[in-house]
């Protein structure tokens, strides 16, 4: 083979994979999955909130639980609330089916999420595990807890997605991003 071929060859396949990861990322970010994660979510924060954690082992261990939601686009999302003490802890993670989550996509669909859930983004703890699931968790009181159950989730509409979207991109650059050095619970594998 001559050299032209090869690096003509070694050109074509990089952007076949630039177009494959342009269309991924299309998915993830637009209006159809979004919405698709506003219906979900609120069927996951009622599963939630009715299964209160007492112990680690209370968690999901299956990607069938109702805590977990798998989106179309290959982005699973677990939302759990353990009791700790006195505190209640929102806990929330994020994870692309099958491969790395990128942080643009996890720490954006974190901020996401959060917002929708009604955690306050400035309040949350972040972090990384070494598998790049993206993590976050807010520890509040009792009535805070309380509040937080009550709050339905906003309506999402078309019109709603863009501003979110630009708030979930430039809030997920404000935040402190630990990198954690063990890996917690493994989350359940989606089927």
């Amino acid at each position: 083979m001559s050299a032209a071929l090869v690096v003509g060859v070694g050109v074509v396949l990089v952007l076949l994979w630039l177009a494959a990861r342009a269309r991924r990322f299309a998915a993830l970010f637009g209006d159809p999955h979004l919405l698709e994660i506003g219906r979900g979510l609120a069927r996951v924060k009622a599963a939630a909130l009715a299964r209160v954690m007492h112990d680690e082992r209370d968690g999901p261990t299956t990607a069938d639980d109702p805590r977990v939601l798998s989106t179309s686009a290959g982005l699973a999302i677990v939302y759990t609330v353990s009791e700790r003490g006195t505190d209640f802890v929102h806990h929330c993670s994020i994870s692309v089916i099958g491969g790395p989550t990128a942080h643009a996509v996890g720490g954006a669909f974190l901020m996401f999420v959060a917002r929708l859930l009604g955690l306050s983004q400035s309040e949350l703890q972040c972090h990384v595990a070494p598998s790049t699931v993206h993590h976050a968790q807010l520890s509040v009181d009792p009535a805070r807890h309380a509040e937080l159950a009550a709050l339905p989730l906003p309506e999402l509409t078309p019109a709603a997605l863009e501003g979110l979207r630009r708030e979930a991109l430039e809030a997920r650059s404000r935040v402190t991003w630990q990198r954690s050095a063990a890996e917690p619970a493994p989350a359940p594998a989606p089927h």
